[in-house]
């Protein structure tokens, strides 16, 4: 089980936004001991602990598309992305195998429609720089968890309320 976690704000620093995501990612670690990784955008930050269950070495987030605009965050598990890669793999350039970069480039072609593709259990974030949005979701049924903090500009969301708290 992954951590993912996400700090949205127009009014502050990046630096506290950095501060903020990484701090957010030490409050859930044991979710996700294996390596964690974060990405410092113009008004956000990704922070992300890994528990390495798909993709080998090469499933570490946030993942970037091809001209780092758009990023991606998930705790989960998509079952069908080898059959994903291979109708979509033509159109893009994946840096790993996993199931997560496919999730990525399925949104580049889809938009917010590609979640409908998916089978898996998961809880995701996805932040366009590109087109100025943030796209959140789960699977159908909710098995991993995903929670949200809104007040005035600011944006947080994370796999666990403790992090949002912290």
């Amino acid at each position: 089980m992954c951590s993912i976690n996400l700090v949205l704000s127009q009014k502050e620093s990046s630096l506290k936004l950095k501060k903020s995501a990484l701090d957010m990612a030490g409050s859930t670690l044991h979710r996700g001991p294996d390596s964690t990784g974060t990405i410092l955008g113009k008004s956000f930050a990704l922070s992300f602990n890994r528990l390495e269950i798909v993709g080998g070495g090469q499933g570490g987030q946030p993942i970037s598309n091809e001209n780092n605009k758009v990023h991606i965050i998930c705790n989960g598990e998509i079952f069908n992305y080898k059959e994903l890669m291979k109708r979509h793999k033509q159109r893009h350039v994946y840096k790993t195998n996993s199931d997560v970069e496919v999730m990525l480039h399925l949104y580049e072609e889809l938009g917010p429609e590609f979640i409908k593709l998916l089978e898996g259990q998961f809880a995701f974030t996805i932040v366009d720089e590109e087109k100025g949005q943030i796209v959140i979701g789960r699977d159908r049924f909710g098995i991993n968890p995903l929670f949200y903090y809104i007040k005035e500009d600011s944006l947080i969301i994370a796999s666990e309320i403790k992090a949002i708290l912290n």
